[in-house]
């Protein structure tokens, strides 16, 4: 009987005069390959599950980094401009003598209004425009080394050297821009206050070239925040030029292969759209800022009587127990008046 018909059989093994018997339970036959379908198919469900991964951590990341803005610059807003109202309206009386009207008109309207909108509109855009710039020279560095060494240093030293130029530049222009704003608006509200006046003296040609004046000092002050941008962008544009004229240089010195290639000039044009984004919501962003600083301003007013005691908590620690408590005569010590119009 054949031993290749019983599949419990032992096989025997000849070498040169030895004789070696090896059990057949030992031998253990090969898995089948896997076809090219399936090893596909395969790679495609790996593939599958990581870019779903990838798509869940990009909705969370959106949906946290827009809440959280909008909720920070919302409570930051609101909260500035609560301390602002509370501290004008404690302020003395002879605060609203020296600051004009157009000044506190502005603070209550354009500089408002960048707080609740203006500062939300462009800083989210600048830091969406950072992530972009970060990541095209991540994907940059790992396709070509040499960029990491030489190129990523000076493309990373010359940005933030001109970001830091411009900025001084840009806080200037801006601060020039509302210096120039509150005249306009202090003009406009007393004209209106004089309007019977001025019609029975007849110098409304005089309040008119005074307000055209003050309105071409103004557009000044604007083409020059405009101009200073743009000397911001045009600089971008040429760093970013020239760092992509470096990563060419680089790769044909590197020998890489055409799609690598390919990779790395996609990566640059992508880190050159980025930077143009980046230089625009960058320099608006700054200009927004300087709304906080005059609002922070107007939030630390000097007060007198009544109003420093409410804040050192003194008469029972509430403005109710101080009201009640007070005396109902007023005192008038040191008074007098003067008038500004001769």
């Amino acid at each position: 009987m054949d031993d290749s018909a019983n599949p419990t059989s032992d096989v025997t093994t000849r070498t040169g005069s030895s004789t070696a018997v090896v059990p057949s339970s030992s031998t253990t036959l090969p898995a089948r390959p896997l076809s090219f379908d399936e090893r596909i198919a395969s790679m495609n469900a790996i593939w599958l599950r990581q870019y779903l991964l990838l798509t869940i951590l990009a909705f969370a990341l959106i949906a946290f980094t827009r809440f959280s803005f909008a909720f920070v610059c919302t409570r930051a807003g609101k909260a500035l401009f609560n301390d602002m109202l509370h501290s004008v309206l404690r302020a003395p009386t002879h605060w609203f003598d020296q600051t004009p009207l157009g000044r506190i008109t502005s603070r209550f309207s354009f500089d408002t209004e960048n707080l609740d909108i203006v500062l939300l509109s462009k800083v989210y855009p600048a830091t969406v425009c950072v992530s972009w710039v970060l990541g095209a020279l991540v994907m940059m560095t790992n396709e070509c080394c040499a960029f990491a060494l030489i190129l990523l240093p000076m493309f990373v030293g010359g940005s933030l050297f001109l970001l830091r130029t411009a900025r001084v530049g840009i806080l200037q222009m801006q601060r020039l821009d509302n210096n120039s704003r509150s005249p306009i608006a202090s003009l406009t509200a007393e004209t209106l206050q004089g309007r019977l006046v001025i019609q029975v003296f007849k110098r409304q040609g005089d309040y008119m070239r005074r307000l055209s004046s003050l309105l071409d000092d103004n557009t000044r002050a604007m083409c020059a925040f405009n101009l200073a941008s743009r000397w911001l962008g045009v600089r971008i544009e040429i760093t970013v030029a020239s760092n992509t004229f470096l990563v060419i240089c680089g790769c044909l010195w590197l020998d890489l292969p055409p799609e690598a290639f390919g990779y790395a000039l996609v990566w640059c044009n992508c880190l050159a759209i980025a930077m143009a984004f980046l230089s625009i919501n960058i320099s608006a962003a700054e200009a927004a800022f300087t709304s906080v600083e005059r609002v922070a301003e107007y939030s630390k007013l000097e007060k007198d009587g009544l109003h420093m005691e409410m804040d050192r908590g003194e008469g029972g620690g509430s403005a109710l127990a101080l009201y009640r408590t007070g005396s109902s005569q007023v005192n008038v010590k040191r008074l007098m008046m003067c008038s500004k119009y001769k």
